[in-house]
């Protein structure tokens, strides 16, 4: 940037080129700059500023045929349409192509030309009509239990035994239970022959 100021302070006396020339002269400038510093600065109308969007959607319209580059859309596109037209079609197709028609995932079901619009991706190297989104499906995770055969037996689990008969025996749990300091403790009942006799910690043994 400060070398094309100084620049245009030595050659233009502080002002910038009125020719597309002389604009593209200057580093950095390229045709799509020149021809839009001509219209905005001196009100020129001399070409069509062709910056990414405009390339690509005047391909997907069929406006132009397999253009090369920019350069080269510019060139059909001012080939076809009216010179009146050139100042605006920059602007009409830069924000239409920055909200609705991006390079990835063109909102065709939004645009209103979408029933007319060809669509024509063919001059694309990553075409967008081809395009699959691939989500990641979650694995759900399912546990089947066989069904037993004729004559075979159920695994056992862990409150069953196997008796004498071959039957499976439910055991009852244990259950064990916690008691404080000074709660008398039950005792354990014995059989016995006779009536039964129950004992506790803290009685004390008859001498």
């Amino acid at each position: 940037m400060i070398k094309v100021a100084q620049i245009c302070i030595d050659k233009y006396d502080g002002d910038i080129p009125d020719n597309i020339d002389d604009l593209v002269s200057l580093p950095g400038i390229g045709p799509k700059m020149g021809y839009l510093a001509l219209q905005c600065a001196w009100k020129k109308n001399e070409g069509i500023g062709i910056d990414t969007h405009v390339h690509r959607i005047c391909q997907r319209l069929n406006w132009t045929h397999k253009p090369k580059n920019p350069e080269d859309t510019r060139k059909q596109l001012e080939s076809w349409l009216p010179k009146d037209r050139w100042r605006e079609v920059n602007k009409m197709l830069v924000g239409f192509g920055q909200q609705i028609c991006p390079a990835r995932n063109p909102k065709c079901s939004e645009c209103l030309n979408d029933e007319i619009c060809p669509k024509n991706f063919s001059n694309e190297k990553k075409s967008p009509a081809k395009r699959v989104k691939i989500t990641k499906k979650k694995e759900i995770k399912t546990e089947i239990k066989a069904e037993p055969q004729d004559g075979a037996l159920e695994p056992l689990t862990g409150n069953e035994q196997v008796t004498s008969g071959g039957a499976p025996e439910v055991r009852t749990p244990e259950i064990k239970k916690e008691y404080d300091a000074d709660e008398e403790v039950p005792a354990k009942i014995s059989k016995v022959s006779g009536p039964s006799k129950m004992t506790t910690r803290r009685q004390k043994k008859e001498p």
